[in-house]
């Protein structure tokens, strides 16, 4: 039972027994006899708690440099490029008073949150984003928690208070502070179950990612006080980050808030790092009785981000940083997040970009099974792309593929291979033959082969795909991975499981590498890898 409680509070009711009463447990907090102190000591153990609960990322560097990015879906990326996003938003009275709005819609109950928000709503002003975030008060905590989900809609709500904060990185007087030393150490008090320990331990080395903003203190005593407070907690352990710091770092990294000035010795206020920054893991030690997690910042994150949208250009040409977001969140599985995110670029878009954005939406719809709704998008980007004015001629045979991809999976074969033949027949006009456009066109026509049970035409179309993927992408691709199943299809169709089941669990060994563990490929794959196991 107590395994699932917190914290233990007594309330003395007969205020004369309180001092004989003895009460020894690990999570026993304290006896109290008026509900004033009663209600201070939960809040600031609800603070305590929710300021130590930190989620991070873990990234191998080594693999993203010779992998093709350009269908990774990482964490890594969605931080990094979150950062752009949000400046580009509006910032004008409607997205401060929709941000209100949000909030008091998720105050409606929390009277003295109400009342901060009224504060707010009459007072605030961009110059002062800092101290109203270190409050952790309601932008600071709705802040927190979308960030952890990675909740874009909501995010772009609070795009208001957001843009001001961001901001604040690239101001001179935030970032520039002297030093004797051309290094700063920095620390931070936090919990981690014994399982997130066992993560640092194993990923020393690598780069490491803190989903949100991160508050650290220049002073080592106020960091291992507060670590010290959660060392009393069972089934949870106690670290402090150590993070080394250079000059170079300063700029656009950190912010200094001066808060190491106040007199509350758990504060870990004073240094506040940026939403996109990227940490070395380089060691974990235990040392007097405490965990310390060695950290130091590094520009790693900002090289392999680079790389991944340089992959992504090579597969659709001088795609915008607006559209390569979205384009991730759909790769992620975010359909929903990304749907709402192309509508909204729809309304402020040129031609181009507008093509592509109806073309991602089509795509949305497409693999929600709205076949009738995805289909008018693909037409309208189609149109937009075949427009005698500009023409994007090899653009356009990414939609005619997927349309005849749309066109299969509603059982019109013949329509789909007629699609998929024009998309083939622009894809030779513009492409190698050792492209992977070209190879995913005969992937498509093999599928439709497969289908009409022409088995071995089939099988010659997977072939010569997957030859032409693994040289392109060195053995390691979603696409690959889809070319993969398409021929575990086709062995088990031949009665030969084992290399049907072989072929599925490589191309699960893809997906897995690529995608977060619910997203559907996964899914399909491990029911294809079930059928055969059962049949």
């Amino acid at each position: 039972m107590l395994q699932q409680i917190n914290s233990i509070f007594i309330f003395d009711f007969d205020k004369n027994q309180s001092k004989e009463f003895v009460f020894e447990h690990t999570k026993f907090i304290g006896i109290y006899t008026e509900l004033d102190s009663l209600y201070s000591s939960i809040q600031e153990q609800i603070e305590l708690d929710d300021e130590s609960f930190q989620t991070f990322s873990f990234f191998d560097q080594s693999e993203y440099s010779t992998q093709d990015l350009s269908k990774q879906t990482s964490d890594l990326f969605w931080f990094q490029l979150v950062n752009n996003i949000i400046l580009q938003c509006s910032h004008n009275q409607l997205a401060k008073n929709e941000m209100i709005d949000l909030c008091r819609q998720y105050y409606q109950d929390n009277l003295n949150n109400l009342k901060v928000l009224d504060e707010f709503e009459h007072e605030y002003h961009s110059n002062k984003v800092i101290q109203w975030f270190l409050k952790r008060s309601f932008p600071y905590k709705m802040i927190k928690k979308v960030l952890q989900i990675k909740d874009l809609d909501q995010l772009n709500t609070l795009r208001y208070f957001m843009n001001d904060l961001i901001q604040c990185f690239s101001s001179q007087p935030y970032n520039t502070v002297q030093y004797e030393n051309e290094n700063l150490i920095v620390y931070r008090g936090i919990k981690l179950s014994k399982e997130q320990l066992d993560e640092f331990r194993k990923n020393q080395g690598k780069l490491l990612l803190n989903n949100g903003f991160l508050t650290a203190t220049r002073s080592h005593s106020n960091a291992l006080n507060f670590a010290k407070k959660l060392a009393k907690q069972i089934n949870v352990v106690a670290a402090i980050l150590e993070i080394e710091c250079k000059s170079k770092d300063f700029d656009k990294n950190i912010i200094f808030t001066d808060r190491d000035k106040s007199k509350d010795l758990s504060n870990q206020d004073d240094v506040l790092f940026n939403l996109n920054i990227m940490f070395h893991l380089d060691k974990v030690e235990f040392h007097e009785n405490i965990w310390i997690i060695k950290l130091s910042i590094s520009n790693e994150g900002e090289i392999i981000l680079e790389k991944y949208i340089e992959d992504t250009r090579q597969q659709t040409e001088n795609l915008s940083i607006e559209l390569i977001f979205g384009r991730l969140m759909l790769d992620m599985g975010q359909w929903n997040q990304s749907q709402k995110y192309f509508k909204r670029l729809l309304i402020d878009s040129n031609d181009k970009n507008q093509a592509w954005i109806e073309y991602s939406l089509g795509e949305i719809h497409h693999l929600n099974g709205e076949w009738i709704v995805a289909r008018k998008y693909y037409n309208c980007a189609y149109d937009r792309m075949m427009n005698p004015k500009q023409m994007y001629i090899k653009e356009s045979a990414q939609v005619l593929s997927n349309i005849g991809e749309l066109l299969y999976a509603e059982g019109k074969f013949e329509e789909a291979m007629n699609f998929h033949e024009q998309a083939l027949q622009i894809r030779k006009e513009y492409y190698s033959s050792d492209h992977p456009h070209i190879a995913n066109s005969l992937r498509n026509t093999g599928d439709i082969f497969y289908k009409q049970d022409k088995y071995d035409e089939a099988f010659i179309y997977f072939q010569e795909s997957l030859t032409i993927l693994e040289k392109y992408y060195n053995n390691f691709h979603v696409d690959i991975a889809k070319c993969l199943s398409s021929i575990g299809h086709y062995f088990r169709e031949k009665r030969n499981y084992d290399k049907s089941l072989e072929s599925h669990r490589r191309s699960l060994a893809i997906y897995e590498k690529y995608y977060p563990y619910d997203h559907i490929c996964i899914a399909l794959t491990l029911n294809n890898i079930a059928d055969i196991l059962c049949g």
